[in-house]
């Protein structure tokens, strides 16, 4: 029964926030936390449900470090705290080179998860010269704030 809902430790970035980021960034990889609660069953479906899938894995090698982290542990308080995450288990998308959380989501099936990242993967480039933004010049002050 609890090899059903191991963790994902073979596609799991090892380490801090921070050598998760330097890793996204020497990479050039989103990176893609999953924040656990031990008495959540649902983290546990995570696990056996979507994070065991082979597509799902797929996506999370050619676009993301994953980081799986448990929010009772020092670096989930530490990360829950400063991205004030109320519910678990969470699932975002943090950009490694401004710490800028992207998206979040507090639970996604496996087709859920496939068409946020078919449309995250669409919308968002890690390349900063190829990343949308958007033009401020010529807005009066009213409409910059």
């Amino acid at each position: 029964m609890g090899a059903m809902f191991k963790p994902p430790s073979d596609i799991s970035f090892v380490g801090t926030l921070e050598t998760a980021k330097i890793k996204g960034k020497n990479r050039r990889r989103w990176l893609l936390v999953n924040v656990q609660d031990k008495n959540e069953f649902k983290s546990q479906l995570l696990n056996r449900d979507l994070w065991s899938q082979s597509d799902v894995r797929d996506v999370i090698e050619r676009h993301f470090v994953f980081w799986q982290i448990f929010r009772d542990n020092l670096e989930g308080e530490h990360f829950v705290k400063f991205y004030r995450f109320k519910a678990f288990p969470c699932i975002c998308i943090i950009d490694p080179n401004t710490g800028e959380l992207l998206k979040q989501w507090e639970f996604l099936s496996h087709f859920d998860f496939m068409k946020e990242m078919h449309e995250f993967t669409t919308q968002y480039r890690f390349d900063a010269e190829q990343r949308k933004s958007f033009d401020f010049t010529g807005l009066t002050r009213d409409e910059f704030f």
